[in-house]
């Protein structure tokens, strides 16, 4: 009887008997086979069929012995198949028949290739041969399994989607999928499996398909369709893991997630992402998030949130009713802030498996603040510079009001702590912008304004300088720091006039302001007057600051610029008492009348030495303020002749104390209560601007390479200007067109897209 434990065998002497007889002897083999087959050993003994192959061996007939197994197992086999009965209808039934025959077959291929063993060892292996197990598997492949794909993988497949049609998992089926399954990974092909080959594309193919085909996201509300996915995904998982290896496991999920996420789900989830997003609902987007790691679908979700947050942002309207501007303005930035920080606070709590960026610069351009964003971060700042950006003009401008209006009047401790709060929080914005040299022009507009006025607190107003040069750079805040130093400067020499001329000053309060020009937004002021006269007190505090001022700043010119002053006179009506703010002139008509009661504007000309233009507009106003005029004119008309009589309105009255007197659109410093600007001026001046970098930017680039094509020089003009404003197409020809002009450049005789740098 043959025994599957192999023995120890005595290998026969090697001789060669001159009686042997292959066709003998593979009868006797064939015999053996048979009873391996039948399980019926009879006198067949495991070294008597050891000693036939090994003496068919040594009579040099191992091919051909190799050749008839090969046959004859393939015979046995075919003999076995006809007579299973199988109904390929029946799929769970054919799949154990075919269970059953792997199994018996496998036991066989096993003795047999127990009982040809030495045909291995001498023939196979130095051959490079198939061993016999080997080449039964082969036989049973090419027999069976090949013949009967189809019908072996429909019914696998079958079964599989009824388990999945029935939600369930029947123990018993899943280990018939195992045996099917690991039948063919161990049936070779090509240098490889069955399974790989063959079955597990079907396999993965089919069940896209069923998923695909079975599953309809609208059957379902978003939250529904989104918990239908996980629990398909996670009983098919479990299902998988009875049956299948880990690698196809793997593939497998891939494949789930593809038609259940990426396609069925990804259909709501816009809706989804929406849904998280209005209910501040961050596990949702974690869930939805933790779904799927592949990329592509993981940027579906920023791609929404991106989408959702700037459509969040579009739905707030901007009034641009210029009545309204600086209210509207400060509605519209602390609308922008707190959606902000909002978005900032909910994704800052999503892990989006990604670490710290370093090095990596947002959109901003700004690598001071980018270096070590949470990736999650750097999405809400996209999303609002990208809205800012739609905003390009406007967006700089109200930033700016929205900040004076947190600087003025901050003076108490208390005050100050609250306001650098909010200013933080606005920091995050304005860093945002792209045309941040929009910003500072704006900015500076403003500044001035309140340092001129005294509106603001000193120490916080250099506290945010620091913040705004930390975020963009001491390129940014090199004029707002000079304003800041003219400001101390200017107390200080107020300070040592006041000690040194205190008996001169009497009860006039005088407060100089010594301003650089190249500091301060003043360079649309006209030529300075030098002989306007002033009344005796005045003059001598004029020339006794200029002797201070020269003996201390002995190597420094300076200029008087009267339309930057402002002067207030108190003023007791026959009603009521008011301090009147006004400018130098019309400071300087109203003091004629201290021993006048009437001048005409011949004699106030002669008097004060004002420009004649200047003077028709200061009395114009003085004398026709909708509020209520300072001055009575005769004739009682709109134009002002040289004969017009002017007084004092002694029944002038409002109801407030101090009063502004507006004295003309001339003036380059409005009040600080002025809702007004002149956007287009201060767009302008920076185009100017633009253009003047540019240009330095292009020679620069152009100095170093010698010769550069248009497009080229463009991007590398876009990259030198990017952290200041986008450069534009507009202000890039017009800059090349200059250093044309101006010889700096010349272009190419034969290519006018080449341009040539002229030494």
């Amino acid at each position: 009887m043959v025994h599957t434990k192999k023995a120890k065998i005595l290998i026969p002497t090697r001789t060669e008997d001159v009686n042997f007889s292959f066709e003998e002897t593979w009868g006797l083999l064939a015999k053996a086979i048979d009873a391996v087959y039948m399980e019926r050993y009879g006198p067949f003994t495991f070294e008597s069929i050891y000693r036939l192959v090994y003496m068919t061996v040594v009579n040099e007939k191992a091919s051909d012995l190799y050749t008839k197994l090969k046959v004859y197992v393939g015979t046995k086999l075919e003999s076995q198949v006809k007579d299973l009965k199988l109904d390929w209808s029946r799929g769970m039934e054919s799949l154990k028949i075919v269970v059953d025959l792997w199994d018996s077959q496998n036991l066989a291929f096993d003795l047999i290739s127990d009982l040809f063993l030495y045909l291995d060892k001498v023939y196979c292996k130095p051959n490079r041969y198939p061993e016999v197990f080997e080449l039964c598997l082969q036989v049973f492949k090419d027999g069976f399994v090949l013949p009967f794909k189809i019908q072996i993988f429909n019914a696998f497949i079958e079964t599989i989607n009824e388990s999945r049609r029935m939600k369930s998992i029947n123990e018993g089926d899943a280990q018939i999928w195992h045996q099917i399954a690991r039948m063919m990974q161990m049936l070779e092909e090509d240098y490889d499996t069955v399974f790989n080959n063959q079955f597990e594309p079907f396999f993965l193919d089919e069940t896209e398909k069923f998923y695909d085909e079975s599953f309809d996201p609208n059957q379902y509300p978003p939250i529904g369709c989104l918990e239908e996915v996980k629990r398909l995904k996670d009983i098919e998982y479990k299902r998988d893991l009875k049956f299948l290896d880990s690698d196809t496991t793997s593939k497998l999920t891939t494949v789930l997630e593809k038609v259940l996420i990426w396609k069925k789900l990804g259909s709501v989830l816009l809706l989804l992402v929406n849904e998280a997003l209005k209910n501040d609902d961050f596990l949702l987007l974690q869930e939805l998030f933790d779904l799927s790691s592949n990329e592509q679908y993981k940027q579906g979700i920023i791609d929404s949130i991106k989408k959702y947050i700037l459509q969040d942002l579009q739905g707030k309207k901007i009034d641009a009713t210029i009545r309204k501007k600086v209210s509207i303005a400060i509605e519209w930035v602390s609308f922008t802030i707190e959606k902000l920080d909002h978005y900032t606070n909910i994704l800052r709590r999503l892990d989006f498996g990604m670490d710290k960026t370093e090095n990596n610069e947002d959109v901003s351009n700004n690598s001071n603040h980018s270096k070590g964003l949470i990736p999650n971060v750097s999405v809400v700042n996209e999303v609002f510079a990208s809205y800012l950006d739609q905003n390009k003009r406007r967006a700089p401008e109200f930033i700016c009001f929205y900040l004076d209006s947190r600087l003025k009047w901050t003076q108490q401790k208390k005050e100050i702590q609250s306001a650098k709060e909010d200013l933080e929080r606005c920091v995050k914005l304005f860093k945002l912008l792209s045309d941040k040299d929009l910003f500072e022009a704006f900015y500076r507009q403003q500044l001035s304004r309140r340092l001129l006025h005294q509106r603001s607190s000193i120490d916080i107003e250099r506290w945010l300088i620091k913040r705004i040069k930390e975020e963009m750079g001491v390129f940014f805040t090199s004029k707002l720091e000079g304003m800041l130093r003219d400001i101390a400067t200017s107390n200080d020499l107020s300070n040592n006039f006041k000690n040194a001329y205190a008996d001169d000053i009497g009860n006039i309060e005088y407060i100089p302001q010594i301003l650089t020009i190249t500091s301060w937004p003043f360079s649309n002021s006209p030529a300075l007057e030098e002989d306007i006269i002033f009344p005796s007190q005045l003059q001598q505090l004029k020339l006794d600051f200029e002797a201070l001022y020269s003996k201390k700043y002995n190597q420094r010119s300076l200029k008087w610029d009267y339309q930057l002053s402002l002067v207030e006179i108190g003023y007791q009506f026959e009603k009521s008492y008011h301090e009147l703010s006004m400018s130098v002139y019309g400071a300087l008509i109203l003091l004629l009348f201290e021993d006048r009661s009437s001048l005409t504007t011949e004699m106030i000309e002669d008097l004060t030495h004002i420009p004649k233009q200047e003077l028709h507009n200061q009395l114009l106003h003085m004398a026709s303020s909708p509020k209520g005029n300072i001055l009575n004119k005769l004739p009682a008309s709109s134009a002002i002749s040289p004969l017009d009589i002017f007084s004092i309105n002694e029944s002038f009255s409002v109801p407030t104390r101090k009063y502004k007197v507006l004295t003309g659109p001339s003036m380059n410093i409005p009040s600080s209560s002025s809702s007004r600007t002149e956007p287009h001026n201060v767009i302008d001046n920076v185009e100017k601007d633009r253009i003047a970098e540019c240009n330095a930017a292009i020679v620069r680039i152009m100095k170093q390479n010698k010769e550069m094509g248009f497009e080229e020089l463009y991007k590398d003009a876009e990259a030198s200007t990017a952290k200041r404003f986008a450069l534009t197409d507009r202000i890039f020809k017009k800059s090349v067109k200059s250093l044309l002009d101006k010889e700096y450049l010349r272009k190419e005789i034969s290519d006018s897209h080449i341009l040539h740098y002229i030494p």
